[in-house]
């Protein structure tokens, strides 16, 4: 409930989960039923990692570990900036996004399934045409082939899906959807195409990120803001 709403939703709370260590992975689903039963609003769900800081001894090791494990990142990444400023309105030249995710990673295969999502918003404080002039996250999911170097390092290559929210186009992108002449698919995530990435280890929690997206749908051409590079903190539970 907000402060401002006298409307209250009242809902029933699912979750499942599994535990790895230091590590807990839950679904949660949320079914409302005031002031309508709604069971298949996708909103009210979410997937929550949890990660235990303790000092734990661990006596032999499981043998969930011997087939994958899991590694959390978290750094921040550089880009260019590719957006249309209003009069009067800065306009910056790099973007720093923060970024989250994590790896599943199969030790006989060397490879990983790869989740990472990054997030860049600008403030336009004190304005009265508009609050955020610029907003635009990038989730991608793909394939991580593992190589090892000197000292227990790895160099990584990644390739997979790229979902884009740009704020600088999505509006353009509803309109045309209104209008027929794009798909309703691209309401949320108003670019989609491919990516690749190559991971350099600096030490052996801490890489350097390459990343190319390479945009197919809702985009078409080389766009400069969808080059990044960064810097990726890995946690092993």
């Amino acid at each position: 409930m907000l402060p401002s709403v006298s409307k209250i939703e009242n809902l029933i709370v699912l979750s499942a989960g599994l535990h790895f260590g230091k590590l807990d992975i839950d679904y949660q689903r949320q079914i409302q039923y005031q002031p309508r039963f709604n069971p298949f609003d996708w909103g009210f769900q979410s997937i929550n990692l949890r990660y235990h800081i303790e000092k734990q001894q661990r006596k032999k090791p499981e043998k969930l570990s011997k087939f994958m494990s899991f590694e959390l990142k978290t750094g921040g990444i550089l880009s260019p900036v590719r957006q249309t400023f209003l009069t009067g309105e800065t306009s910056p030249i790099v973007k720093f996004s923060l970024l989250l995710g994590t790896d599943i990673y199969f030790p006989k295969i060397n490879t990983s399934l790869q989740f990472e999502r990054d997030w860049w918003i600008a403030i336009n404080g004190g304005s009265f045409q508009r609050d955020i002039k610029g907003y635009v996250s990038n989730s991608t999911i793909g394939l991580c082939y593992h190589k090892g170097i000197k000292k227990d390092r790895k160099i990584k290559f990644a390739i997979g899906g790229a979902f884009v929210i740009d704020h600088n186009t999505i509006y353009e992108t509803r309109t045309k959807i209104n209008q027929g002449l794009a798909k309703t698919n691209l309401w949320y995530y108003n670019i989609k195409g491919l990516y690749f990435s190559y991971y350099h280890p600096l030490t052996s929690n801490m890489d350097i990120q390459l990343r190319q997206i390479i945009p197919l749908v809702g985009e078409k051409g080389y766009n400069p803001s969808r080059t990044s590079v960064g810097v990726v903190y890995k946690i092993k539970p």
